[in-house]
């Protein structure tokens, strides 16, 4: 009966299931594989769907229904891709970072096999829309870089993901060790190279820094419209390191999100003043709640007129001038996960009444300092908690406090 379906018929059922729910969802992947076994027809379908982006679970995961060691899942995976070309060209996105670093952890397959075998995917996946760089010896650097190059039509890309689990134990070993069994780094230069094909590439997250020398002046040739700085190990970055990333995304880049605590000082006002003009998203992160900058939000006032999008994790104070200077953005969307002087519930309505196109605020719980008495207070009571939230409803606002 199902072989018999109207092909005109089959295409919406499987459209429903892949937006059903987020495509990695174990919902909809379970019921593309269901459909799977359902007839030829089914399976012809389905299974490009299933294989657009690949899952593997961490080890150990003993709820997997595939209890075989992620190594054996990995090799069988590529084994599969190289003897089905349509379905490796079905694949859109590969998060070889994390990958790569399981593997090295589960410590079931040589790592000379682990880099080769990332290098072999992006050799196989001819039409990647989505990519999370592999981590790989020195050694294949120069294969991975041909390959990637092949990717021309990439949208997304993160660097670095998985690198702050690795130790980098071989770079102190002979050299022809670290050569073969080390982790490679990459220069600002070389990820320059590799991007030159990558005209389509629009979003960036970068997850590990990219090596920069005085001499090395190279910038990165692609027009982002989302960049996401979000390294895992310490570094601090200068704005013309960040200048040399976003250089050609003048004029193009939409969302941005950064880390406080690793910028150079003045770097955060130099990239607002540079690429606020386009921004409609902005967040900024800190794992050190309690530092600000003065002058952010009215510097995103006078080049960020379009912001709809604001998260700010760092200390912001909610005087009267600062939600005059922030009521005057289009926001739609604002979390202030820190505030460091809470105004009254009773005052909220009027305070956010300001906001005439906002439609949800998070508020973190308020964290106010007596510097006389050295003493620091967080939240509200219950009673405020509950007038807050009541007031909130009145003025038809979707209100999250944590």
């Amino acid at each position: 009966m199902s072989v018999s379906l109207p092909l005109d018929l089959l295409f919406p059922v499987l459209d429903e299931v892949r937006l059903s729910d987020a495509f990695d969802g174990t919902a909809t992947r379970t019921t593309l594989q269901h459909l799977c076994r359902v007839s030829k027809v089914f399976r012809h379908f389905s299974q490009p769907l299933l294989y657009a982006s690949p899952l593997l679970t961490p080890p150990p995961n003993p709820s997997d229904a595939d209890s075989r060691p992620l190594a054996d899942r990995v090799r069988a995976l590529a084994v599969t891709l190289a003897a089905r070309p349509d379905l490796a060209a079905a694949v859109e996105h590969l998060p070889l970072g994390v990958w790569t670093t399981w593997l090295k952890d589960e410590a079931r397959m040589d790592l000379r096999e682990v880099s080769r075998l990332a290098v072999t995917f992006v050799e196989l996946c001819p039409n990647l829309s989505s990519l999370a760089f592999p981590n790989v010896a020195p050694v294949d650097v120069g294969d991975l870089m041909i390959a990637s190059r092949r990717c021309v039509g990439l949208r997304e890309f993160v660097f670095g993901e998985g690198v702050e689990k690795l130790e980098n134990w071989a770079q102190h070993l002979d050299s022809g060790i670290a050569h073969h069994y080390g982790n490679a780094t990459w220069s600002i230069q070389e990820m320059g190279h590799v991007m030159e094909r990558w005209t389509n590439l629009r979003k960036l997250v970068l997850k590990g820094p990219l090596k920069s020398s005085r001499e090395d002046e190279a910038t990165l040739p692609c027009r982002l419209e989302e960049f996401h700085c979000e390294l895992s190990r310490q570094s601090i970055l200068t704005d013309s390191y960040l200048a040399r990333i976003l250089g050609n995304s003048v004029g193009t880049l939409r969302v941005l999100t950064l880390t406080q605590h690793q910028l150079a000082a003045g770097a955060l006002i130099s990239l607002i003043k540079n690429f606020g003009a386009t921004l409609t998203s902005f967040t900024l992160l800190s794992k050190y709640p309690t530092s600000h900058d003065p002058l952010l939000i009215p510097t995103l006032l006078e080049f960020a007129p379009n912001l709809n999008h604001l998260v700010l994790q760092t200390s912001v104070e909610l005087s009267p001038t600062n939600i005059s200077l922030l009521a005057q953005l289009p926001l739609q969307h604002l979390e202030l996960r820190s505030p460091t002087i809470p105004f009254l519930p009773r005052e909220a309505k009027h305070q956010l009444s300001r906001f005439h196109l906002l439609k949800r605020f998070v508020l973190g719980r308020p964290v106010s300092f007596d510097l006389e008495n050295g003493s620091i207070s967080v939240g509200w009571g219950k009673e405020e908690t509950e007038e807050l939230v009541e007031r909130m409803e009145a003025a038809g606002l979707e209100l999250e406090i944590y």
